[in-house]
């Protein structure tokens, strides 16, 4: 099984398949072998592979609300 990371993403937020870069597949499960990462299954070659889920990431500056006085 192989994955794919989040640079092999197409423009329309579409995860490619590692295996032929097809964009057409579906979520196969939400958990693969870890916690962090979703299977998906292509349509094209039928194969499944796990995609990691970097939903939340926020490279903001922390506030400075949340910031602790020094």
């Amino acid at each position: 099984m192989s994955v794919a990371h989040e640079s092999e993403k197409d423009q329309a937020g579409q995860i490619a398949c590692p295996y032929c870069h097809a964009t057409n597949n579906e979520l196969f499960s939400l958990f693969g072998q870890t916690l962090i990462g979703s299977q998906y299954y292509c349509h094209d070659c039928h194969s499944v592979f796990e995609s990691v889920r970097w939903q939340e990431r926020d490279h903001s500056p922390p506030s400075e609300a949340n910031s602790r006085p020094e």
